[in-house]
C-alpha cells in the first residue's frame, strides 16, 4: 500500500512537471509566433522603406543629371556671351582708335588748310608788295608767321616769330650789336607797333650776325636772317 502511494505520488509529480513543461512550450511557441509575425512586419516595412529610399535616390540622381546638363548649357551660354563681350570690346577699342586717328587726321587737315589759307594770303600780300615801289633783293626769301614780339638789348634788335616758314628759323635780326657791319635797311614798322599774336609776312635775306660772348668778350660771326620787308596783315 505504501509502495502504491509512493508510486502514485511520483506519477502525479511527473505528470504535473510534464504539464508545466507543455504549458511553457506552448507559451514559447506563442512567443515565437509573435516574434515571427513582428519579424515579417518589420521585414516588410524595411523592404518598403528600402524601395522608397531607392526610388527617391533614383529621382534625385535624375534631377542631379538634369541639373548638371542645365549647368553645362548655362556655362556654355555664359562662355559664348563672355566671348561676344570680349569681341565687342575689341571692336570698340578698334573703333575708338579709328575715331582717334580720324580726329587726329581732321586736326592735321584743318591745320594744313589753315596753313594753305595763310600761304595763299601771304602770296597775295607778297605779290602786292612786289607791285609797290619797294626794292626786293634777288636773294630775298618770302616768309609769313605769327608775331611773338621784338627785343632790343645791347644794340641788338630782333623780331620773334612763330609758325614761320623760313628754313626753320624763328628770329629775324634787324641789328646785331652796336657796331653791326652787316646791317641792312628794312622797310619795317616802328618799334613795338605790331601787337603780339598778329599775322605778319615779308621778305628776308640770309646774312651774317656778330655775337659777343659776355664771359670773355670774344665775338663770333654766325649766319642769320635779316628782314628787308615786314608787314602786318
Amino acid at each position: 500500500m505504501k509502495v502504491l502511494f509512493l508510486f502514485l505520488t511520483f506519477f502525479i509529480s511527473i505528470n504535473s512537471i510534464a504539464q508545466s513543461k507543455k504549458e511553457q512550450i506552448d507559451m514559447l511557441n506563442v512567443r515565437v509566433d509573435s516574434l515571427n509575425s513582428e519579424y515579417v512586419k518589420d521585414t516588410t516595412l524595411l523592404s518598403n522603406t528600402v524601395r522608397e529610399v531607392n526610388k527617391e535616390n533614383v529621382d534625385l540622381s535624375e534631377q542631379l543629371e538634369k541639373s548638371k546638363e542645365q549647368l553645362k548649357k548655362k556655362s556654355a551660354t555664359i562662355t559664348d556671351k563672355s566671348n561676344t563681350i570680349k569681341s565687342l570690346n575689341a571692336k570698340n577699342m578698334d573703333l575708338m582708335q579709328e575715331l582717334k586717328d580720324l580726329r587726329t587726321e581732321q586736326k592735321n587737315l584743318l591745320a594744313h588748310q589753315k596753313t594753305l589759307r595763310f600761304s595763299l594770303d601771304s602770296i597775295d600780300n607778297l605779290n602786292a608788295i612786289s607791285n609797290e615801289d619797294v626794292i626786293i633783293p634777288a636773294n630775298a626769301v618770302p616768309f609769313h608767321g605769327v608775331f611773338q614780339g621784338e627785343n632790343q638789348y645791347d644794340g641788338t634788335w630782333t623780331y620773334e616769330l612763330k609758325d614761320v616758314e623760313l628754313m626753320g628759323e624763328s628770329t629775324l635780326y634787324l641789328k646785331s650789336g652796336f657796331d653791326d657791319k652787316f646791317a641792312i635797311n628794312c622797310n619795317c614798322p616802328e618799334y613795338e607797333s605790331i601787337p603780339e599774336g598778329s599775322r605778319v609776312f615779308g621778305f628776308a635775306v640770309k646774312s651774317k650776325c656778330s655775337f659777343e660772348d659776355v664771359s670773355d668778350g670774344s665775338v663770333s660771326v654766325k649766319e642769320c636772317y635779316r628782314p628787308v620787308i615786314l608787314r602786318k596783315y
